[in-house]
């Protein structure tokens, strides 16, 4: 397996937060007009007294019985991709209805203020209903980092993660990220074909990937990250490069 080193690779992004096709019904619910799903508005109700995190059986039991809303038809979202019926497990996909929310609707989000008006959504990992169908022992988690990045994940059924429930079902014919209009990705180009991450219009996912090469020498793989992903590091080596600078200048001060 080959091994990745990220280096950082200084650009320009973008972040442009629209929502307005969520509408806030009043009653701790939050609708999406384009899926035609409804969400809780906060992971949990709060008039529920529910825990923050159970394991995969007891958050399927939690959203069979809710009684929330006026409505008894919750369930915990699906991570089967629209219209194949099969786990979707791409990263920064939007074929699914946690993929679609967050990458779609939401717009890759940097916190949780930019989901408004749905509420409390933390990070990180959100059960769903999709077992594996290659390990029954399994069921996907969905990965909501706020970071630029979102994927569904088998885990053994018995890990405690956090929970929500939508009702209804997701209506065909989502737009795809490179042609909904949006920079999805915050990289300041929008849809196919001004978006380098779209291979066509129909592609789910404006993510740029990382461009990789292979050391000649070392035969190493280096990846360059986007300026986004990149702030923490160049943040770091700037507070580093700051302390040697004193340091030495202390130094030669001593010395004359």
């Amino acid at each position: 397996m080959k091994k990745l080193f990220f280096i950082p690779l200084i650009g320009l992004g973008f972040y442009f937060p629209c929502i307005a096709q969520l509408t806030d019904n009043g009653d701790g619910t939050v609708t999406d007009a384009q899926s035609g799903l409804t969400w809780l508005q906060s992971s949990l109700p709060a008039n529920q007294g529910n825990v923050n995190c159970k394991s995969w059986q007891d958050a399927m039991s939690w959203a069979d019985a809710l009684v929330f809303a006026g409505h008894a038809d919750w369930r915990l979202p699906s991570a089967l991709e629209f219209g194949d019926g099969i786990p979707d497990l791409g990263w920064n996909s939007i074929n699914n209805e946690w993929g679609n929310l967050y990458g779609n609707v939401w717009h890759n989000p940097a916190n949780t203020a930019a989901i408004s008006p749905m509420l409390y959504y933390p990070c990180c990992f959100y059960w769903t209903s999709t077992e594996n169908p290659g390990n029954l022992n399994q069921a996907a988690a969905f990965f909501l980092s706020y970071d630029g990045v979102w994927e569904n994940i088998f885990y053994t059924k018995s890990t405690v993660m956090r929970y929500t429930a939508v009702r209804g079902t997701a209506a065909p014919g989502i737009a795809s990220q490179c042609r909904d209009g949006y920079d999805n990705d915050n990289d300041g180009k929008i849809d196919y074909p001004a978006d380098p991450g779209c291979s066509s219009a129909d592609d789910n996912s404006e993510y740029n990937r990382p461009t990789c090469f292979k050391l000649p020498l070392s035969g190493r793989w280096v990846c360059l990250l986007p300026f986004k992903f990149a702030l923490p590091y160049l943040f770091i080596l700037t507070i580093v490069a700051v302390l040697f600078y004193f340091l030495g200048r202390r130094k030669r001060n001593k010395i004359h």
